[in-house]
C-alpha cells in the first residue's frame, strides 16, 4: 500500500513541475525587468552629467547617449525650454513563451531637463 502512494505523490508532483518552472521563470523575468530599469534610469543619469553645459546642438547630446548603448528619443519643447529624454532598452525573457508573446518589449525611462538654445 505504501508504494502506490509514494509513486502517486511522484506522479503528481511531475505533473506540477512545469507550471513550477514557468512561474519560477516569470519571477526572474521580473526581477530582470526590474534591474534593467535601475541601470537604465542610473545611465541616462550617467549621461546627463557628461553633457558639457554650453552644449547647444541636441545632435552633441544624442551622441553622448550613443557612446553608452542607449536608444534615446529627444523632444525638444519650444514654448516651454524644456528637453524631454525617452530612453529604452530592449529585454529578451528567460520564460519561453514571452519572448513570442512580448517580441519588441522595451524597458522606457523619462527625462525632462532645462534646454535652451
Amino acid at each position: 500500500m505504501k508504494g502506490k502512494e509514494t509513486g502517486q505523490a511522484f506522479i503528481e508532483f511531475i505533473l506540477i513541475l512545469p507550471i513550477i518552472i514557468l512561474l519560477l521563470l516569470g519571477m526572474v523575468d521580473i526581477g530582470r525587468i526590474f534591474l534593467l530599469q535601475s541601470k537604465l534610469e542610473n545611465d541616462v543619469e550617467n549621461c546627463l552629467i557628461m553633457i558639457p553645459k554650453e552644449t547647444k546642438s541636441l545632435e552633441e547630446i544624442k551622441t553622448v547617449f550613443e557612446q553608452k548603448e542607449i536608444e534615446v528619443e529627444l523632444l525638444e519643447n519650444q514654448t516651454t525650454q524644456f528637453l524631454t529624454i525617452k530612453a529604452q532598452r530592449k529585454i529578451d525573457f528567460l520564460t519561453p513563451f514571452l519572448n513570442s508573446i512580448l517580441k519588441n518589449y522595451h524597458v522606457q525611462v523619462k527625462r525632462v531637463i532645462p534646454y535652451e538654445q
